[in-house]
């Protein structure tokens, strides 16, 4: 890891995700170094998504051509299917990467994931400190399939109890994590949709536009109820005031 601090900076954000191991890409990693203003090289265990151990790849502020890009990553994964670049979350809403969100999920909590970065030490720790593991309703010991299943149908979570894991996750503020809940400008918008479409990545779970502005709803209500009363206020006092217009005098 470097010894330099280098935090987030607005810049465009991209995620790489090539399908093999760390282990002989030192010279790649090396180029990162050279061509981005940050970035940072996690390996993941097989998962659901991808069957074999894989590299996800925060790149921010790439210095050349995006052609320069895709060329180093073809000396390194190259084939069909075996490597993708996105400057936009998969999920839908589809919003562009920020750095936090992304660097917190590639190193998801153990710093051993992080196999080469520009970040320093304590940025690293920092982020996995950030990330919050919630253990499966239901363990994996033996136990009778049908009771299993039974208590997987009573522990299924509902909007609620997701949106508070979104907050856990993305939006406790104590002093290993500064993400704040932002729900007056654009970019603290984005960055809430942006962090239910990185949760639900994570978990696997289909998220329609609808279901999103659902969840985003939520996540306002529970946050900042005070300001989600106010905009349910403004929403009446629009319709009423369209639906009954001032008589003239």
């Amino acid at each position: 890891m470097s010894g330099t601090t280098n935090q987030p900076t607005g810049v465009v954000v991209l995620q790489t995700i090539l399908h093999r191991p760390f282990a002989g890409m030192e010279a790649f990693a090396s180029w990162l170094k050279e061509s981005t203003s940050n970035y940072i090289i996690g390996e993941h265990e097989a998962d659901a998504e991808i069957a074999t151990t894989h590299c996800h790849i925060l790149i921010a502020g790439l210095k050349v051509t995006r052609e320069a890009l895709r060329k180093q990553i073809q000396k390194v994964s190259p084939g069909k299917g075996q490597n993708c670049t996105m400057a936009k979350t998969q999920n839908e809403p589809r919003v562009p990467y920020d750095e936090i969100l992304l660097r917190n999920y590639i190193i998801k909590g153990n710093i051993k994931h992080v196999m080469s970065t520009s970040y320093d030490d304590a940025t690293v720790i920092t982020a996995a400190a950030a990330w919050i593991t919630h253990e499966p309703a239901v363990s994996k010991t033996s136990i009778n399939s049908d009771v299993a299943t039974t208590v997987n149908k009573k522990k299924k979570s509902n909007k609620y109890e997701d949106c508070h894991e979104i907050l856990d996750q993305y939006f406790t503020i104590s002093d290993t994590n500064q993400t704040r809940l932002d729900s007056t400008t654009a970019h603290g918008r984005a960055q809430i949709y942006q962090a239910i479409t990185m949760w639900a990545n994570a978990k696997r779970k289909a998220m329609s536009t609808y279901l999103a502005a659902d969840y985003y709803d939520i996540i306002i209500q529970q946050a900042v109820p005070d300001h989600y009363a106010n905009l349910v206020a403004d929403i009446i006092n629009h319709r009423h005031r369209w639906s009954h217009p001032p008589r003239d005098a």
